[in-house]
C-alpha cells in the first residue's frame, strides 16, 4: 500500500479547515506516495459502523488514483468497523464512487440532498 493515514488531532482541523471538522471525529492525514494528498474524518455512527469524508488538496484533485480511492475506503476496516458510508453532493465525487462499486462500494440511495454510499467489510 502506497498511502498511509496519519492521526491529526481534531483542534487542529478545526482550526485550520472548520468546514471540515464536525464534533466527535476522528481525523487522519492522507499521505500518499510520500507527500500529503488530503485528510479523512471519520465518526462513529453506531456499532461497527462509521461514516467518512475526505478532503482532497484542489491541486491534487485530477490525479486521485484508483488505488487511492479504494486505499482511503479500506482505511476503517484497520480501525475495526464493519461497515462505512460515504455521502456526497458533488458530482465529480459521486461518478468516481459509482464506478468504484465493482470494488465493493455500492450505491443506498440519496438521503435529503445527499448521494449514499457504502462499503461493508468482512473483519
Amino acid at each position: 500500500m502506497t498511502t498511509s493515514f496519519t492521526e491529526i488531532d481534531a483542534q487542529e482541523v478545526k482550526n485550520s479547515f472548520p468546514e471540515f471538522y464536525y464534533e466527535g471525529g476522528k481525523f487522519f492525514e492522507i499521505i500518499h506516495k510520500g507527500k500529503p494528498f488530503g485528510i479523512i474524518g471519520m465518526t462513529d455512527i453506531g456499532v461497527g459502523y462509521c461514516n467518512l469524508g475526505f478532503y482532497i488538496h484542489p491541486e491534487l484533485r485530477n490525479s486521485m488514483s484508483k488505488e487511492l480511492i479504494l486505499d482511503i475506503a479500506d482505511f476503517p476496516c484497520q480501525l475495526g468497523f464493519k461497515v462505512c458510508l460515504f455521502m456526497t453532493l458533488k458530482t465529480s465525487i459521486l461518478k468516481l464512487l459509482h464506478r468504484m462499486q465493482r470494488y465493493g462500494i455500492k450505491y443506498c440511495g440519496k438521503s435529503f440532498e445527499y448521494f449514499c454510499y457504502y462499503k461493508e467489510y468482512e473483519v
